[in-house]
């Protein structure tokens, strides 16, 4: 097991499509202007006394910016004030170094899911949640070992 940890920032938009009696279909495309993903494995060369040669292993944190251009939302009521949530979409991502692994790319594919119940106020919809996102190379590198976030969210939206 590593110690590492990925950070996620994202603006979403939020377009409805269809709306029918009992929910809706959004479009939500998400600019994602941060991510972080620390402890990512690096290796420097070192030469040993006596002439030796050999790479020493360090971690560093990578920094790249995404966007999920095909994203959509599904609301189904429950009441008229409360009801459930189902998304998905995938995009891209590029990073200023390899992740998390030195034989990785820079460029990486983004995919999103996540479910959750909303809840409808005067104020507006406020959405509790799971989320999954997922980050890999699609084996477009020499090795794609992946980076998976679950998290727990909460949305906003008038």
């Amino acid at each position: 097991m590593e110690d590492r940890a990925l950070y996620i920032t994202g603006i979403t938009a939020s377009r409805p499509i269809n709306r029918w009696r009992f929910g809706d279909l959004r479009f939500t495309p998400t600019l994602v202007p941060g991510i972080l993903a620390t402890a990512n494995r690096e290796y420097r060369s070192v030469q040993y006394p006596g002439g030796g040669v050999g790479l020493l292993p360090y971690k560093k944190s990578a920094f790249g910016v995404g966007l999920i251009p095909v994203a959509f939302e599904a609301t189904a009521l429950a009441s008229p004030r409360a009801g459930i949530v189902l998304g998905g979409g995938g995009g891209a991502a590029y990073f200023d170094r390899r992740i998390p692994d030195p034989e990785e790319t820079r460029f990486n594919f983004l995919a999103d899911g996540h479910a959750g119940v909303y809840l409808r106020s005067t104020a507006g919809v406020t959405t509790f949640g799971f989320r999954l996102q997922h980050i890999s190379n699609g084996n477009t590198g020499r090795v794609n070992p992946g980076l998976d976030s679950r998290m727990l969210y909460i949305a906003f939206r008038r």
